[in-house]
């Protein structure tokens, strides 16, 4: 869900469901024709999940470059993924639920 698909309003924000969140991914990786857009992370999935010691860079900036960061990055931080490089951010970097919700504020995903 990017930021500009999010309504106005006064009601305390509410996450989105999972479901709501592989639709809004799936719709970020169709292009104007209606043709699903391959993520790179499909071609090369082995660097999402770097070795020990490795920071994932490559992986981070093609993130960076990704039409679904955001929502992506939403997603992990909404399943609780602890495991890989979603949206460009690490686990550690997402770390424990309140760090959750204030990287997704950051990232002005959230109210």
């Amino acid at each position: 869900m990017s930021a500009e698909a999010l309504p106005a309003t006064s009601e305390p924000w509410t996450p989105p469901t999972l479901f709501q969140l592989e639709l809004a991914i799936s719709r970020a990786l169709t292009d104007e024709y209606g043709d699903r857009v391959p993520p790179i992370c499909e071609s090369a999935p082995f660097l999402w999940f770097p070795n020990v010691g490795d920071p994932g860079d490559s992986a981070k900036d093609a993130c960076m470059r990704c039409p679904a960061q955001r929502e992506c990055l939403m997603y992990a931080a909404i399943a609780g993924e602890d495991r890989g490089i979603w949206g460009g951010v690490a686990h550690p970097g997402r770390g424990s639920m309140d760090r959750r919700l204030d990287l997704l504020a950051l990232h002005g995903l959230i109210p």
